[in-house]
């Protein structure tokens, strides 16, 4: 499932004994649901739908409990304000770069810091992108920057809109794997006492 732009793995299994409720746990980097060996897909689904902003908040507390403070390396906020520096210029080429092939136009690009999200798109056109993929590879970046730009021509993430994301970018699938992988660990880097920052306009 896919909440507030982070996708979380959920796992279904259901209990041979004689359990008559459903069960919802966070484990092993994603969700586990626990149901009745009967019970209807359909409502498992809607239950864990209607917990939504429950699993959210456990999610991101559960991430957090699996890593280990005492060998995660802290960004500190100065080099946090580095990395949006730095990346004003980097999205500004890539952004411009993936227009002209993708013949879209973004209204307003900025960058800032998000917890949770790598980028965002806008009805009105607006893109901001995350300063933390500047510790990610650049065809990871750009990987990103496709996909915002994909949601000019499609606000959604239906088959069409995938459609278009492969076409302007073929290795997309191995980056998306790739921040899977790592992502968290480079979410994790921000201290608890940093909020997200104000934005860097790059247009």
């Amino acid at each position: 499932m896919v909440i507030n732009g982070t996708e979380i793995p959920v796992t279904v299994k259901r209990s041979s004994k004689r359990r008559k409720t459903i069960s919802i746990k966070l484990e092993n980097g994603g969700v586990t649901v626990t149901a009745p060996f009967r019970e209807k897909q359909e409502y498992i689904l809607q239950v864990v739908d209607s917990k939504r902003d429950w699993i959210y908040k456990r999610y991101l507390e559960h991430l957090r409990e699996m890593n280990e403070p005492e060998k995660r390396q802290f960004l500190s906020a100065d080099e946090i304000n580095e990395l949006a520096q730095k990346a004003v210029g980097v999205f500004r080429d890539r952004t411009t770069f993936y227009e002209n092939i993708m013949g879209v136009k973004a209204s307003h690009v900025s960058v800032k810091l998000m917890r949770s999200r790598w980028g965002s798109c806008s009805s009105k056109g607006d893109i901001s992108f995350n300063c933390l993929l500047m510790l990610a590879p650049p065809e990871t970046l750009d990987s990103i920057v496709v996909h915002e730009l994909s949601h000019l021509l499609e606000m959604n993430h239906s088959k069409a809109f995938y459609k278009i994301v492969y076409s302007a970018f073929p290795d997309y699938g191995e980056q998306h794997k790739w921040l899977r992988l790592h992502g968290k660990e480079i979410m994790g880097r921000v201290p608890g006492n940093i909020s997200s920052g104000r934005k860097l306009k790059i247009w």
